[in-house]
């Protein structure tokens, strides 16, 4: 695991975090654990107390890393519909699945499609069932919806902003 058992190696940031997090769910999983590594040692910075695992702050410092506050954005998401209703959605993709991080995690119900894309790069998805739906962005990072306007056919194309974002993994999200 990246930065948990070498300490040579980098720790997982706070995309890392939210990448894993909507991919899991996203894929069906029930939930997702969040954890740090300072946090599950209660790792207190005393100087008898060595840490394992290269811990970097104090279980309270650990408590408002960028990760874990990210964290509610997921699940305010999840339930802001039927998410009972969903399963993994790969057949949206209408450019087909792609690999590694450029996996779109594409997850609907009866009336909802959420699509979550680590890289932002453009794709296309089938939203036919969810006609005249909303279509937001959403910003994992921040929880913050942008408007884009209504699904009116049965092709949505996510064009790559000209200019970045601050973070570049994004969800759409489209609800009736």
């Amino acid at each position: 695991m990246q930065g948990l058992h070498d300490d040579t190696q980098p720790h997982r940031t706070a995309p890392d975090v939210r990448r894993y997090a909507y991919w899991s769910v996203f894929a069906g999983a029930c939930g997702h654990t969040y954890g740090d590594n300072s946090l599950m040692q209660f790792y207190t910075g005393h100087p008898d107390d060595k840490g394992s695992y290269g811990a970097v702050c104090t279980w309270k410092e650990a408590l408002h890393h960028e990760g874990s506050g990210q964290m509610k954005y997921l699940k305010e998401l999840m339930e802001s519909v039927d998410f009972t209703t969903g399963k993994a959605s790969d057949e949206l993709l209408l450019d087909g699945q792609k690999e590694k991080y450029d996996r779109i995690a594409v997850f609907s119900g009866k009336d909802f499609i959420f699509a979550y894309d680590f890289t932002g790069r453009s794709f296309k998805l089938d939203v036919s069932k969810t006609r005249d739906a909303d279509i937001w962005l959403f910003s994992p990072a921040n929880g913050i919806y942008s408007y884009i306007g209504k699904a009116d056919n049965d092709i949505f194309c996510y064009e790559k902003p000209k200019t970045p974002l601050p973070d570049t993994d994004i969800a759409i999200v489209i609800k009736k």
